[in-house]
């Protein structure tokens, strides 16, 4: 009984297995791939899609593909009657459409439509896209076996035309050659484009030459001018992009001064305004202006008009400016002009000896550093030179003024202080009225109407001279003296005091006199009337 049930089970076991083997052969899975996977077209426009299948599944007649079944997204919409497959043996495939769900396929259940043989087939069909986006047609296969086996494509719709971008001219700029290149790059997202041509200033229009994606119209001669330059380029499905334009200048002629006007005249300070014309591009920045190549100018405004303004000059004074001016193109032009500041203030008497001495009085000056005055320094100074240095935090100078074959007049400011000095003689001055001298002047000598001229820094204490006291003897003429004086005058006369004297004692004898005769008639009346 054990061994019959043993028997039995195994005869149930070899039952099971051999019916798994059958059900195995006889449902076969449905796998493909499709060809391409990604795509790109153009929104609204109609395009063929051609996808092609490959059977990957060699499964003999169980992995026939007898049904390919499209899917397409509810934007799509399919063109009816325009779809096919290049499945030459299976020529009885039937193509149906279903509106609702938007669903293209094919199917031949009895030969199937792409069969372990063939392994691949062409499908197309025609749809567009009213939006712009990423989508995905999904395709499912089913084979002789009942199985099926979906993947996807993937669709970018890109929305309208090319893009262009402006190489050569560019927008707003201009340009100092008559001679043009115009140069434009254009790519499309599907990358179809068919042309691009230009058009300047309305003209007609000219179809450019194409290098990849590089356009140009080259070598074309232009005067000097302003441009209008459009660009229109389209794709294989006729956009059109025409929506670039470019607003440009020729202009080969350098920006010119039309007037200068003076604005402000100081004695250390000038201003003026350049009126300044260009033909075409316009003044592109601020103009340069230097005095004398040297120190530059301050110069306000961008514009036709602009403000020159200098400062730190030397009154009486003329100055020459040197202007350059470029324009938008490029084009440089240098003028130059001169101005004068105002005249000096006049010399003037000032005390304590000295003069006022204006600073622009001076045509040489010799500017000293704090070692040069200590360690002392000489120079021959003609009339109307000087050093300049500095001391106790303000400047100070000192130079000749005035020259004979013998004597040099020498100023010494900032508080003025004069003298005329012999050669040989030494002048010390207290610059700071400190009670200290702070500079020490030696005229060494004259020659060829120059002074040789010696100055160093010193610090001594200001000595005042004090009068010699006068012996007993000298006491006693002085005091003798002056009593004289001041009876006979100083120039040896009388003395206005003694004709006062006398013209009070002359006026007390004649009230005397008066007085006596007044009483004798009085006495005399009494005696002849009685009163």
């Amino acid at each position: 009984m054990v061994k019959m049930n043993s028997l039995l089970k195994g005869v149930f076991g070899f039952f099971l297995v051999a019916l798994i083997v059958f059900i195995s052969l006889q449902f076969v899975l449905a796998t493909h791939v499709n060809s391409p996977d990604v795509i790109t077209v153009d929104k609204n426009q109609p395009y063929q899609y051609n996808i092609t299948i490959n059977n990957t599944n060699d499964g003999g007649v169980g992995g026939n593909i007898t049904l390919v079944n499209i899917t397409l997204p509810p934007t799509f919409s399919y063109i009816f009657s325009y779809a096919g497959t290049d499945n030459g043996t299976n020529t009885n495939s039937t193509v149906r459409n279903i509106s609702i769900t938007n669903t293209i396929y094919w199917f031949n259940y009895t030969k199937g439509i792409i069969n372990s043989s063939a392994n691949s087939s062409l499908f197309w069909f025609n749809a567009s896209v009213s939006t712009a986006g990423t989508y995905s047609i999904n395709i499912t296969t089913l084979n002789s076996t009942g199985t099926n086996h979906t993947t996807a494509l993937t669709v970018t719709v890109i929305d309208g035309a090319p893009t262009i971008t402006v190489v050569y001219p560019l927008n707003g700029s201009a340009y100092s050659n008559n001679t043009v290149n115009f140069t434009v790059s254009a790519v499309d997202a599907a990358g179809n484009i068919s042309a691009c041509w230009t058009q300047i200033n309305s003209s007609t229009n000219v179809t450019m030459s194409r290098s990849g994606n590089t356009f140009n119209y080259t070598n074309i001669t232009m005067l000097d001018g302003n441009y209008l330059y459009r660009i229109y380029c389209n794709d294989s499905w006729n956009n059109v992009n025409g929506n670039v334009s470019v607003n440009f200048t020729i202009d080969t002629i350098a920006p010119y001064a039309v007037n200068y006007t003076s604005m402000s005249t100081a004695q250390t300070s000038l201003g003026f305004n350049i009126s300044i014309s260009d033909a075409d591009s316009g003044v592109s920045s601020s103009c340069v202006v230097n005095r004398s190549y040297s120190s530059l100018a301050t110069v306000s405004g961008t514009g036709a008009v602009q403000n020159i303004s200098d400062s730190g000059l030397t009154c009486a004074t003329t100055y020459l400016y040197n202007v350059t001016c470029n324009d938008s193109a490029g084009n440089i032009n240098r003028t130059s002009v001169s101005y004068a500041t105002s005249a000096c203030d006049v010399v003037a008497d000032s005390p304590g000896g000295g003069e006022v001495v204006a600073p622009s009085f001076w045509t040489t000056s010799y500017v000293l550093t704090d070692s040069q005055v200590a360690e002392g320094f000489n120079r021959m100074l003609p009339m109307k030179g000087r050093f300049k240095f500095n001391f106790a935090g303000s400047e100070h100078s000192m130079g000749v003024v005035a020259l004979t074959s013998t004597t040099a007049t020498v100023n010494v400011s900032s508080t003025p202080q004069q003298k005329i000095m012999s050669t040989g003689e030494e002048w010390k001055v207290d610059l700071t009225s400190d009670g200290y001298y702070d500079i020490s002047v030696k005229l060494v000598g004259i020659l060829n109407n120059q002074a040789n001229v010696t100055m160093i820094g010193i610090h001594e204490k200001v000595v005042v001279p004090q009068p010699e006291n006068p012996s007993v003897g000298e006491q006693v003429q002085n005091a003798v003296d002056n009593v004289v004086e001041t009876v006979t005058g100083k120039n040896g006369g009388i003395s206005p005091w003694l004709w006062v004297l006398w013209l009070v004692l002359v006026v007390a004898l004649i009230l005397v006199v008066v007085n006596m005769i007044r009483k004798k008639q009085k006495r005399r009346r009494y005696y002849l009337f009685g009163y």
